[in-house]
């Protein structure tokens, strides 16, 4: 077990509560506190007393929660926790872009001491355009420092939305970490700029939901957000992902089929923006399993409660969250290379290479298998065994066999074999891979 430090400080708060100060942090854990030797104001002594106190120490930096323009040269910024002064109102924290730089002046924000602050700005912003205000350096009151931060600033009114500026974009709504998991992600379509206070999400098209932010959440044209049930459930899967964000009001969503709603406030009233009554038949025929997979949008510009629109994410991780979808079709991309392998070869594993094998195939979606074989035709890896896999798509093959054991120098032969996902026609190709060694 960690020591614990020394205790350097005694302060009374009332005559009932006592604070006790270390020299540094406390370790994690089951903490024991023993007290002796108390009397009141009658000279009554208590007897001695153990206490064990659970302690979970605070490792997490402050983040940036929100940050809004409230006029031409003052922004508002809020925490996730209290900051103290010596980095909250350091004005080298903040860095505006475009040339405005750092604020002349950081004050707190009236009522909101540690959580929030108030730029002020010589130069000021310019009305309806975006700007990226960074943020770096911010320590809580355990010490934990932040690494740089960028929320985005917009001065003026932001757009008003038709219906198809903002589509949902991306669903998953049967995780594999339960409703904990859940997130939908919201694209925009359009060079406009958006601020999620002025719309809501909702399974329930007569329920007045709330908005989805409280506070400004700008959504750059052509951008994405990814509204999530639990975020770090989310990230626990994907990673860090771009754009995530808990609204106030996150819809559950069923299992098989539910309708997915997004409104935005217009004048006179609320606007549906955009609609998607999903189904899980809409995921591929020939997956066996679709816990853990989204459903992503092929066309933006496409019927949203159209199955022919959507399919089951291509992705490895079984989802997409703050990026381009693995379906998307792209009318103006250039068309694929010719179907077949290229493999990045001679490769020698002792100097930390991997043979590098790229793929083309002639179908949008395919089981593909891929094996390894010796020079006396031999299977000797497989390195993938039948995943459903997008049009094109690559592999490292590290240099040893399924049992993990080294391989010889030579000659080996890459096979794959892919079945077309929708019309059961199958393709094959086959290309060599030189394994070199330094002995």
């Amino acid at each position: 077990e960690a020591p614990v430090p020394a205790l350097t400080e005694v302060g009374v708060t009332t005559g009932s509560v006592v604070t006790l100060g270390f020299a540094d942090r406390l370790p994690g854990g089951d903490l024991t506190l023993t007290l002796t030797g108390f009397r009141d104001l009658l000279g009554n002594e208590t007897p001695s007393a153990t206490l064990v106190i659970p302690f979970v120490p605070d490792r997490t930096p402050p983040s940036v929660t929100g940050a809004e323009v409230l006029t031409e040269t003052t922004v508002r910024v809020a925490f996730s926790e209290t900051v103290p002064a010596a980095t909250a109102l350091d004005p080298e924290r903040y860095t505006a872009s475009d040339g405005i730089g750092a604020p002349r002046g950081v004050v707190y924000a009236n009522g909101q001491i540690g959580t929030a602050v108030v730029l002020t700005f010589e130069t000021p912003f310019e009305a309806q355009r975006l700007f990226t205000l960074t943020v770096e350096g911010l320590a809580d009151r355990s010490g934990n420092v932040s690494a740089a931060q960028e929320v985005l600033l917009f001065f003026g009114e932001p757009d008003v939305a038709v219906p198809g500026d903002v589509v949902i974009n991306e669903i998953l709504f049967d995780p594999l970490a339960g409703a904990d998991g859940e997130y939908i992600e919201l694209l925009n379509t359009t060079d406009k700029t958006f601020d999620l206070r002025r719309f809501r999400l909702t399974d329930d098209i007569d329920d007045e939901a709330d908005p989805i932010s409280e506070t400004p959440l700008i959504l750059p044209p052509n951008g994405i957000v990814v509204l999530a049930a639990e975020p770090d459930t989310v990230r626990a899967v994907f990673g860090e992902v771009p754009g995530l964000f808990q609204p106030a009001d996150f819809p559950g969503l069923n299992n098989t089929e539910d309708t997915v709603v997004l409104q935005a406030e217009v004048e006179g009233g609320v606007l549906t923006v955009d609609l998607v009554a999903y189904s899980d038949d809409w995921h591929r025929p020939e997956l066996r399993e679709t816990d853990g997979i989204a459903l992503e949008r092929i066309a933006p510009d496409g019927p949203s409660s159209d199955a022919a629109n959507w399919s089951s994410s291509l992705a490895g991780l079984g989802g997409t969250p703050g990026a381009a979808n693995s379906v998307f079709v792209d009318p103006e991309a250039p068309p694929p290379g010719d179907p077949g392998l290229a493999i990045d070869s001679p490769f020698a594993p002792d100097e930390g290479q991997s043979a590098r094998i790229a793929y083309t195939l002639d179908t949008d979606a395919a089981l593909v298998r891929v094996r390894i074989f010796d020079g006396a035709g031999r299977p000797v890896r497989t390195l993938e065994a039948g995943d459903l896999t997008g049009r094109t798509g690559f592999l490292d093959w590290d240099g040893r066999d399924d049992g993990g054991r080294r391989l010889r120098v030579g000659i080996y032969v890459v096979l794959l074999e892919a079945l077309d996902a929708q019309g059961g026609t199958s393709e094959a190709y086959k290309d060599v891979a030189v394994l070199a060694r330094r002995f």
